[in-house]
């Protein structure tokens, strides 16, 4: 018999104990440029049992932007779910950026690494300290803004309990703010 004390149950000894594994939560927020996926990721930074990821396929895109390579939309996607595995199983090292990119968008942009002091570490090793602190929490939050379709993210839930957020913007107000930074529009 159980007994349940503050939400979580503890057995009795003479129970043969049931292993039943706890998959990490991966919370992915998917959405388009200039629809308030910034916002909504920075209120997931803060919170003290989530590490958020900022927008980890910017180095995938731009290194074959930079390279001008052509890749084809199956090639595209197959390397963009690998890489957002790779972030939600706390694996950071990304192959497509080089150190000082990665260390400034992923500090940049992370409330717990910043709090550790975590991201004026110039030592080699900065990445596995980063995997450490990233496999201490109990959430990982990405946010997306270069998925090209939500249904591709399937694969991923076999792994992780995956929460999915589809940020959808009324476009008129998009349009506007992304005419207003010099982004294209719609």
């Amino acid at each position: 018999m159980g007994v349940t004390r503050n939400n979580l149950t503890t057995h009795d000894s003479t129970e043969p104990e049931q292993t039943k594994q706890v998959k990490r939560v991966g919370i992915v927020i998917v959405s388009s440029k200039r629809s308030g996926s910034s916002f909504l990721g920075d209120i997931f930074n803060h919170h003290p049992s989530i590490f958020y990821i900022y927008e980890p396929l910017f180095q995938l895109s731009s290194y074959y932007i930079r390279r001008s390579a052509k890749l084809s939309e199956s090639n595209y996607t197959a390397l963009a779910i690998a890489r957002i595995n790779s972030s939600l199983c706390c694996s950071l090292d990304d192959p497509y950026a080089d150190r000082p990119s990665t260390a400034a968008n992923l500090c940049e942009r992370n409330a717990l690494l910043k709090k550790r002091k975590l991201c004026h570490s110039t030592k080699k090793n900065a990445v596995h300290e980063w995997e450490r602190a990233c496999a201490k929490q109990d959430v990982v939050a990405v946010k997306l803004i270069r998925l090209q379709d939500i249904a591709d993210l399937e694969p991923l839930s076999h792994s992780l309990d995956l929460r999915v957020i589809h940020l959808v913007r009324d476009p008129r107000p998009t349009e506007r703010s992304r005419k207003g930074t010099g982004l294209m529009p719609i």
